[in-house]
């Protein structure tokens, strides 16, 4: 029988080499200070955010134009940044309960839409959110919380 082409677009995140690059943050000052965070320099790229709490494996994947200004919004979020706020309040929670939080970047990434696999251009905005979303994709198999998909619910909901 022929063989079928993959109709499905899949994405790959491969930062530098093969892995997310990662970044051990022990508190939201030292994960903000240029000393941890400015070697990731102005470049677009996705990171992930990894939450430790216990037994339990939480997640937040995003995408950034500037990954260095993303994570400066983090660490000082202006009065109309929601998300900055929100991520903002819940590393400085999650660190003052003692848990343990990681910080991974990917400055590349592979597409492959059934002709191979291509480079990514992650200065192309729409390229970024194809590969977020297929990071939350892969994520959500494994973590047991995704804090892109809790968004829109209250912390006193989830477990």
């Amino acid at each position: 029988p022929p063989r079928r082409r993959r109709a499905a677009t899949t994405a790959r995140s491969r930062p530098c080499g093969s892995r997310w690059s990662r970044r051990r943050c022990p508190s939201l000052t030292a994960c903000g200070a240029a000393s941890r965070i400015a070697d990731i320099g102005k470049a677009p790229g996705l990171y992930r955010i990894t939450i430790r709490r216990g037994t339990l494996r939480e997640v937040y994947i995003g995408e950034a134009t500037n990954l260095r200004r993303r994570f400066h919004n983090y660490r000082s979020p202006g009065p109309t940044q929601e998300t900055s706020q929100r991520i903002n309040k819940l590393l400085l929670k999650v660190l003052a309960e003692g848990a343990e939080v990681n910080v991974s970047v990917s400055l590349a990434a592979v597409i492959d839409s059934g002709n191979g696999p291509e480079p990514a251009d992650l200065s192309s905005k729409v390229v970024r959110c194809l590969v977020e979303n297929a990071a939350i994709l892969v994520a959500s198999r494994t973590a047991d919380r995704i804090h892109n998909l809790a968004q829109m619910v209250p912390d006193s909901a989830m477990p």
